[in-house]
């Protein structure tokens, strides 16, 4: 949940309940993002900035974007819990926290950039027309356009960004993409505001020109390509759900893990564990195992201490998170977690920290991982 930065709200439960922490009520003020408990038992600010957040995605591999609407730099970077970003709000989580420094130039024009589409699925037409891996689509409802950033991942360092060249530019003044995603089918749907006016403040409200009774719903198709007979997942065994785990389609494994964890079968959730925990296994595949368990709340500490020592930073990173949101006893929490202030990858070390600030009631020995993440030199690619 984002907060823009002319808004300030107080938080409360329903029927003047507790959240988990005690406090009744949280203040939730301008430039935050938070999260949530569906039963709204818990209430927590994550980071600070940048100023309107219109665009947030998790990538298949666990990877984490986050965007600012406004032309300033932020198209897309990454996001770590915790951090900082550029902003108007004079309002900080914790002044100590690291500020994550502008990704480009601001060079995307306009003041709404609004949302974003990572090109994942297995071999993706709109992946391969900007190169192949880390495409990201961007709406641009200001311009008209369908813009383009690619992005150079290396293990253990920070992204590099550049903006390609512009995927859609109309020149219709009534389009407006607000919304950009890729579908179970594999093509990228846009949804299209259809409005000449765009801005709350350029004309009047109740100027004639203002439309509020159209939209559209763009669906681009790559020539020749097949499209794809929807899956009904209600309708198979959870077998065959399993089987599309990690599979071509990055929305339909999403959803494929989804349901699986939201099933809760025991049967199933101990299928689940073996793949998660077998190194051999493709990644993505144990990835979204993994996100199965987490959702039928079936993480234990022995799959913990099997994923915390995985090659793959990816794993890792998602074994140290689930750690934290466990609220493991210090004593064990410290076992799993004892050499994770010395791992490689400056993510797995950010998700130590966040282990540590979201436990409850965290021991000095705990607090004793977090202080050596303080160590010199720190390799994180020589930024923050």
């Amino acid at each position: 949940m984002a907060q823009g930065l002319f808004n300030d709200s107080t938080v409360r439960r329903p029927g003047g309940l507790p959240f988990a922490d005690g406090s009744k009520e949280k203040d939730f003020k301008a430039c935050k993002l938070a999260r949530f408990r569906p039963d709204g038992s818990d209430f927590e600010l994550v980071s600070a900035g940048p100023n309107k957040i219109w665009g947030f995605f998790q990538t298949r591999v666990g990877e984490t974007f986050i965007q600012e609407a406004n032309d300033m730099g932020i198209p897309v970077t990454e996001y770590e819990p915790g951090t900082h970003y550029a902003t108007g709000s004079k309002d900080k989580l914790r002044p100590y926290a690291p500020q994550i420094p502008a990704s480009m130039k601001p060079i995307m024009g306009g003041t709404g950039l609004s949302g974003l589409a990572v090109a994942e699925d297995r071999d993706s037409a709109f992946a391969k027309a900007y190169g192949g891996d880390h495409v990201i689509y961007v709406a641009n409802p200001i311009t008209g356009r369908i813009q383009v950033i690619t992005t150079n991942v290396a293990e253990g360092r920070h992204p590099e960004y550049s903006k390609r060249e512009d995927f859609l530019v109309s020149s219709d003044p009534w389009f407006r993409p607000v919304s950009i995603h890729f579908g179970p089918d594999g093509f990228l749907y846009i949804a299209d505001w259809y409005n000449k006016i765009i801005s709350h403040n350029e004309v009047p409200r109740a100027h004639p020109d203002r439309d509020k009774t159209r939209g559209r719903i763009w669906r681009i198709r790559p020539v020749a390509a097949e499209t794809l007979v929807p899956v009904e997942l209600t309708a198979l065994s959870d077998d065959k759900v399993i089987g599309m785990l990690g599979g071509p389609n990055a929305r339909t494994a999403a959803m494929a893990w989804a349901w699986l964890g939201e099933r809760k079968n025991p049967e199933t959730l101990a299928k689940l564990a073996k793949i998660a925990v077998e190194p051999k296994a493709i990644m993505a595949h144990r990835l979204d195992a993994f996100w199965a368990l987490e959702l039928g709340k079936a993480v234990t500490p022995a799959i913990l201490k099997s994923l915390i020592d995985d090659p793959s930073s990816a794993i890792r990173y998602q074994a140290v998170r689930a750690a934290g949101e466990l609220q493991l006893s210090p004593a064990e929490f410290v076992y799993l977690l004892g050499e994770t202030p010395d791992d490689p990858n400056y993510r797995v070390r950010a998700a130590l920290a966040n282990a540590v600030r979201s436990h409850r009631a965290p021991s000095p020995e705990m607090l004793s991982l977090v202080a050596r993440l303080g160590r010199e030199p720190l390799d994180a690619g020589g930024r923050w």
